[in-house]
């Protein structure tokens, strides 16, 4: 798993992390094929698909590692700019992201879908902040109360 390469600095209370940014492990790649993109493009995961409760060695090679540096403590969300393909089939289709916070610490080789949020997203038409934590209500988020680092 490649370490991140940079840290991504708080400011006024927020994080913006462009995921593309970043060396990305086989299994993602940078495209930008789809209209209103933001930055470089977006990264698309182009391994295994995989369905069920546990990862596969190739996606677990694929996590991608983003740190950042908090100054302003407080309760954080996040929020992930996403969009589907205009060619899925159905709305519930290629719309899984998993996510969590690693309180600082080395993400494990090995872990387990358990261990992450399953966010999903239903917009095909066009990019959208919406996503919500599975399982639950569409708008749910992740929030996680953060400290200053020292």
């Amino acid at each position: 798993m490649p370490a991140p390469d940079r840290v991504f600095q708080e400011q006024d209370g927020y994080v913006v992390i462009e995921a593309e940014n970043a060396t990305l492990p086989r299994g993602w790649g940078v495209k930008n094929r789809l209209p209103d993109l933001t930055g470089l493009g977006y990264i698309q995961w182009e391994g295994s698909p995989q369905m069920g409760l546990h990862l596969a060695p190739q996606q677990v090679k694929g996590i991608l590692t983003y740190r950042f540096h908090i100054t302003t403590p407080g309760v954080y969300r996040v929020m992930w700019r996403t969009r589907q393909y205009p060619t899925v089939k159905a709305r519930d289709q290629d719309n899984d992201m998993f996510f969590r916070f690693a309180s600082g610490e080395k993400m494990p080789d090995l872990p387990d879908v358990d261990n992450f949020l399953k966010f999903g997203t239903q917009s095909q038409d066009n990019w959208t902040w919406r996503s919500w934590v599975f399982p639950g209500e569409l708008g749910v988020s992740c929030t996680e109360r953060m400290r200053a680092d020292a």
